[in-house]
């Protein structure tokens, strides 16, 4: 089996960390090593949510089309990572030792942390450093006496119907740095269906403009 390289243009396969296996997919559009990668967090494992997931993949491809890497990634239970699924402080501890499985043999590569519902929260919760994209992150799992401060671009619908915004504005004001920008969609439920245009929009500006968010 090819040993996994930062310096791969497409690698699908599992990795060692910390915690246990777990089964990544890294794309890099450029024939160098990366400074910056883009961690990508799919929705809820224990709704069979995954790094296939639609949201997930268009988070993905706006960060490769300008320049990004990226890296996907299965939470417990999910493809080839083993389960079970337990909890989600289990999950946010799992992505964190991914990341540092990388670290540890590139430790200049800088971070951006992106994600949707349950992987929005993810990204939110862990204590690495860099900017954040997060997309109708599930509030009500972040706990804001544990959750550092970052700056972050957050989009989500007022109509949500399973992320109350409400609760999200109430923890952003204990949690988000004075950099970080809120954008609400007046409809499009928590999948943001009729909002793809304005989504994709967003993404491409967060990325194209990443600098102001750090």
């Amino acid at each position: 089996m090819v040993k996994f390289s930062l310096l791969s243009r497409r690698w699908l396969g599992i990795i060692p960390t910390a915690l246990k296996p777990v089964e990544i997919l890294y794309e890099n559009p450029r024939e160098s090593l990366p400074a910056t990668i883009v961690l990508v967090c799919h929705p809820n494992p224990a709704a069979h949510g995954s790094m296939y997931h639609k949201i997930p993949t268009l988070i993905a491809r706006h960060a490769q089309s300008t320049n990004f890497a990226t890296l996907r990634f299965q939470f417990s239970g999910i493809g080839d990572t083993p389960g079970p699924f337990q909890s989600f402080e289990e999950e946010v501890e799992l992505a964190t030792c991914l990341i540092k499985s990388i670290q540890n043999v590139h430790p200049t590569v800088q971070w951006i942390l992106t994600g949707f519902s349950f992987g929005g929260a993810c990204a939110l919760t862990m204590n690495t450093p860099g900017p954040r994209c997060l997309i109708a992150p599930a509030w009500s799992l972040i706990d804001p006496m544990h959750t550092p401060s970052h700056s972050a671009l957050i989009l989500q619908a007022l109509d949500d119907e399973i992320v109350s915004v409400q609760s999200g504005l109430e923890k952003a004001k204990k949690i988000l740095s004075p950099y970080s920008e809120w954008v609400l969609f007046p409809e499009g439920g928590h999948f943001l269906e009729s909002q793809r245009d304005h989504l994709e929009y967003y993404l491409s500006l967060f990325f194209t403009h990443i600098d102001q968010y750090r």
